[in-house]
């Protein structure tokens, strides 16, 4: 294994993660936070710092002595590994440095949750609610970039190994596809997912929510991890219309996206088609459709309070909660 080429795009995706620390870090000057702004510079600057350590020191390896890339399959799995690792800790740095969390093992593993979507989380309710803006944003902002891989991100920036970096991350990768071919298809899929987010945040504005509830809760559904800024979630604003975008774009995001490359190259009509004669779409619409109408039959036979006064249960003896709860 080229040990020196894996350690030099390890720093390239650390000197990208101190970059997206910016962005929180924006978020809190807007809001007056300069503590935590602060914290999140420290941040930025530590994995800048190590990421122009690894690729300074280990520059030039990824090209043999023949001209020709000395980086294949196996390297990309290790840089998959690894940049999921070191994005984990420097992505708990913010948290520890702030003192909104301060254990470094509960800071870990709300970083890997985040960056993994995995959605669990080691904060209470009065502790999700007192977090400050811009952590707010830092946490579900993990959710999104996992969500779209960094290392995806990096493909699309970083081209030199890519195709090997892709198929470690994308699967349905054929072995054959070119460098330009993998560049592409990882450019289209970053515009799909940022697409769907910009809607999703225009469509929750319309609902009532503001710029920033809406952007957090589009980065926890894109994702598919839930991260909400609110200890009740998305129950705190009490809205079937946000419980329905909520509920058409996680179905979305967790279609193959390689659909949404056919929509873009050969058009809606022609797409839905190719999603139709996927045995994999099928059964995942059949999935979600048999587990909503089961979960809502026994919410329904079991009746929740049944309309009784004082009761906080919910009703469940309308077919239409049981329904929207269910989906």
């Amino acid at each position: 294994m080229n040990l020196r080429a894996v350690l030099w795009l390890l720093g390239l995706t650390l000197l990208l993660l101190a970059g997206f620390m910016l962005v929180p870090l924006g978020i809190c000057l807007l809001y007056g936070e300069h503590e935590v702004a602060y914290a999140f510079g420290e941040s930025a600057t530590i994995s800048a710092l190590f990421g122009v350590a690894l690729a300074w020191f280990n520059r030039g390896s990824i090209i043999g002595e023949d001209g020709r890339a000395n980086y294949f399959r196996r390297e990309g799995l290790a840089v998959v590994g690894l940049t999921w690792f070191a994005s984990g800790l420097m992505g708990a740095l913010p948290y520890l440095i702030s003192g909104e969390i301060v254990s470094p093992v509960d800071a870990l593993f709300e970083s890997i949750s985040g960056f993994t979507t995995t959605g669990s989380t080691i904060l209470q309710g009065h502790q999700i609610d007192a977090l400050s803006r811009g952590m707010a944003f830092w946490r579900s902002f993990t959710h999104w970039l996992g969500g779209i891989g960094i290392v995806l991100v990096f493909v699309v920036l970083f081209p030199t190994g890519g195709r090997s970096l892709f198929r470690s991350e994308v699967p349905g990768i054929a072995r054959e596809a070119g460098l330009q071919r993998v560049r592409d298809s990882a450019i289209s899929l970053v515009r799909i997912y940022v697409g769907l987010t910009v809607l999703e945040v225009i469509l929750l504005a319309t609902c009532g929510l503001d710029f920033y509830e809406s952007t957090l809760h589009a980065f926890g559904t894109l994702a598919t991890g839930g991260f909400s800024n609110h200890a009740t979630s998305v129950a705190y604003f009490g809205s079937w219309r946000v419980e329905l975008v909520l509920v058409v774009f996680m179905f979305a995001a967790g279609v193959n996206f390689g659909l949404y490359d056919n929509v873009l190259r050969v058009g809606a009509r022609a797409a839905w088609r190719t999603a139709l004669r996927s045995m994999e779409f099928r059964f995942y619409m059949i999935c979600i459709s048999c587990s909503t109408l089961f979960i809502a039959a026994v919410l329904w036979f079991w009746g929740g309070s049944n309309g009784e006064a004082g009761s906080e249960l919910p009703n469940y003896s309308s077919l239409l909660l049981s329904l929207r709860d269910s989906l």
